[in-house]
């Protein structure tokens, strides 16, 4: 307890706390477009850390998994159709982070729902889009949510 407030409303608004950050989070991963340049890669410190937090806490909400599920669904299928290559890549940041910590069910899910937008993403015009998009699905295949002849239907397509 914080000397005199009630512990109900700690309780209360820990809850709102944390969705203000995961909202401020993704303004951040939405408007920010500071990058580093070393060599032929692009850096972005900044939101390679905010992805990396926003994967954290997001795992800290106390809403039903299926919420959990379309929440993530919409902000990184809004991200990855984005027509500006910086928030393509905030976007495959966010989803690198939330394929890495999520657990079985949810990784199924983003699986099944943003694989092909993700896979899509290997025929972009920019190589560090390329180059993100192939790190998630890496990933994705090493964990089996993912099947190779999945990844190479979609490249064919492409």
């Amino acid at each position: 307890m914080i000397h005199g407030i009630p512990r109900t409303f700690e309780d209360e608004t820990a809850g709102n706390w944390l969705d203000f950050l995961i909202a401020d989070i993704l303004l951040l991963l939405g408007l920010d477009r500071f990058y580093d340049f070393v060599g032929d890669a692009a850096i972005a410190p900044v939101k390679e850390t905010a992805a990396q937090v926003f994967a954290l806490l997001f795992k800290h909400l106390t809403i039903a998994p299926t919420a959990q599920f379309q929440i993530i669904n919409r902000l990184i299928s809004t991200l990855l159709s984005s027509q500006v290559w910086q928030i393509q890549h905030s976007g495959l940041l966010a989803a690198k982070y939330i394929v890495a910590s999520a657990d079985s069910s949810l990784l199924k899910s983003v699986s099944n729902n943003l694989g092909d937008s993700v896979v899509s993403l290997l025929a972009a015009e920019d190589e560090d889009i390329r180059a993100v998009a192939a790190e998630v699905i890496a990933f994705l295949v090493s964990c089996d949510e993912l099947h190779l002849d999945r990844v190479e239907n979609a490249l064919n397509e492409v």
